[in-house]
């Protein structure tokens, strides 16, 4: 189909058209999922890290880091830090929120301060992701 088979149809046509492609699109990108989840599932079982065949190579890349902080942890901080630290630390918006960049500053200041931040912060792994390609560029 092409865009001139396209400005033939009625709209009420293209209309059913737009939402059965809509659909379809939603059930390929489904199971195009499925398919990375169970190739990532595959070479983490097997330990691999990267996978060469070949028609296709490349690494599994580590998901991306994700933190959480737990404020009334962090609030322990305000009585060891200088004047307007804690602001520029934790922000008012709709939410409380922590500024990671003033937040490392203080973690290496060390002592009682580090232990601190350490303690109020989880890190979560981020899912990883296939960076494998088709060796050559071809498109499938």
């Amino acid at each position: 189909m092409n865009t001139e088979d396209l400005s033939t149809m009625t709209t009420d046509t293209l209309l059913e058209m737009r939402e059965v492609w809509r659909t379809e699109g939603k059930r390929l990108l489904d199971l195009a999922s499925q398919a990375e989840f169970e190739i990532l599932r595959r070479l983490q079982e097997d330990g691999a890290t990267r996978y060469d065949s070949l028609q296709w190579a490349g690494p599994i890349e580590p998901g991306k880091k994700t933190y959480s902080f737990t404020l009334p942890v962090l609030a322990t901080l305000q009585p060891l830090l200088l004047p307007g630290e804690w602001e520029q630390l934790v922000t008012e918006r709709t939410t409380q929120e922590v500024n990671k960049v003033m937040l490392n500053k203080l973690e290496r200041r060390g002592g009682e301060i580090a232990r601190i931040v350490a303690e109020a912060t989880t890190t979560f792994e981020g899912q990883p992701r296939l960076a494998i390609k088709r060796i050559g560029g071809q498109d499938a």
